[in-house]
């Protein structure tokens, strides 16, 4: 057999994100998505990673079997989207692309710094029964793989006595001259909240894989966010300070984790839990800022639409907002920057259950709002279509009843107790 065909006969294998047996390569493994035998060698094609400032270089690795050893071919700008293997490594039979390590927990600003507040990471395998759990780094570089979008599912420990603003200030306040763009005065009282509990909340919102493969055992392929699930769905108990009941999401996911870990209890964040960790650390009007985290957006005369337009090279860099929604829909997760606890889709994409019942005033922290009332139940976060004012950190909802669902509506996980190693 030539070599031409060997290659192509290895070609769909070699596409496959392959387990790094020589343990040369180092990095996050990335898929390549095309290989092309040709007159002149070997073509391999990837997706573009040019906007990934979490990733540093590429590199192409080589081998003649899987057990390697591997062979560094050539490293590249992230921005190349292709190589043509050089004639000396042609004749390899299996290619792995790899993203060298960029700025830790994937920032994308200058003097982007991982909040210091997250203790560790918890990984749930949804693939193993029951649900295998393990804590690994607190700054782990969570990328927008298949895996993590599908059987795995990722949290962030936020420490014990964490301290974070919650609100937005008025003219006057935080050196603000005309107080935070839109903000609505009634329900968006500047304040300073310190949880006294360490929690878990999740890297990314559940996607539809997920939830269908917590709720009928196999997932269904779709790494966008689950929409269209109510309050009372994904915890079973419409009342925030009763427990989650056990045919729901929680509850299945619960029953599951606890063979393991008894200790671990999944619920909805309370918009307090939700917002410290949006903001982490940050004090400005979104939560992706500098580490100084005073960036305060202000309305300074312009329209909503032209501060749309203006906050696209940024808002852009990490929201799904009216202005980069093409086409129109909810997205994949983790296609985006993350903020500085890790977190991706925090901002825009679909609006995001809080546990609290709606009310004026966010008294919420540890628990659920204890003035909250009614059916209404606090969301947060923003949606694909929406304008950058709905997508602040300190942007309320309370749009929806507990039993009403919505196509732009989602969750992400919180988890209370520790890991028994």
């Amino acid at each position: 057999m030539n070599v031409r065909t060997t290659l192509a006969a290895f070609a769909a294998l070699a596409l496959t994100a392959l387990p790094s047996l020589g343990q040369t390569p180092t990095g996050t493994q990335l898929s390549i998505t095309n290989i092309t035998v040709n007159p002149t060698g070997v073509r391999l094609d990837w997706e573009d990673y040019s906007a990934r400032t979490d990733f540093g270089d590429l590199k192409v690795w080589s081998a003649d079997s899987l057990a390697g050893p591997w062979t560094a071919v050539d490293t590249l700008a992230k921005s190349t989207g292709f190589l043509n293997v050089p004639p000396s490594a042609a004749t390899a039979k299996f290619f792995k692309l790899y993203a060298e390590a960029g700025l830790p927990g994937g920032g994308g600003y200058p003097d982007f710094t991982f909040w210091d507040r997250v203790e560790h990471t918890l990984l749930i395998d949804l693939s193993q029964t029951p649900y295998a759990v393990s804590v690994l780094a607190a700054d782990f570089n969570v990328t927008n793989d298949t895996l993590s979008a599908t059987d795995h599912l990722y949290l962030r420990r936020i420490k014990a006595n964490t301290t974070g603003q919650l609100g937005s200030p008025a003219a006057g306040q935080l050196g603000s001259a005309n107080g935070e763009f839109n903000r609505t005065a009634a329900n968006e009282t500047l304040q300073t909240k310190t949880l006294n509990n360490a929690y878990y909340i999740g890297v990314y919102p559940i996607t539809v894989y997920q939830y269908t493969k917590v709720m009928t055992g196999s997932g269904t392929a779709s790494k966008r966010p689950q929409a269209s699930v109510s309050y009372t769905t994904i915890r079973g108990d419409a009342a925030p300070g009763n427990a989650v009941t056990s045919g729901s999401f929680m509850g299945k996911l619960n029953t599951e984790v606890q063979k393991t870990q008894p200790g671990l209890s999944f619920d909805l964040p309370t918009e307090a839990q939700w917002e410290i960790a949006t903001r982490a650390g940050t004090t400005g009007t979104f939560g992706f800022l500098d580490a100084s985290g005073n960036t305060i957006i202000e309305q300074e005369g312009r329209s909503v639409a032209t501060i749309n337009a203006d906050l696209l090279p940024t808002l852009g860099k990490i929201a799904w907002y009216t202005s980069n929604n093409s086409p129109s829909g909810t997205k994949d997760v983790g296609r985006l920057l993350p903020n500085r606890a890790g977190m991706y889709d925090v901002h825009g994409n679909v609006y995001e259950w809080c546990l609290d019942a709606w009310a004026a005033t966010n008294n919420s922290g540890d628990g659920p709002n204890s003035s909250g009332s009614g059916s209404n139940r606090a969301s947060r976060g923003g949606i694909y279509n929406n304008n950058a004012v709905l997508c602040r950190s300190a942007y309320r909802s309370n749009f929806y009843d507990a039993g009403n669902s919505s196509d732009n509506v989602g969750f992400r996980l919180r988890a209370s107790g520790a890991v028994v190693p």
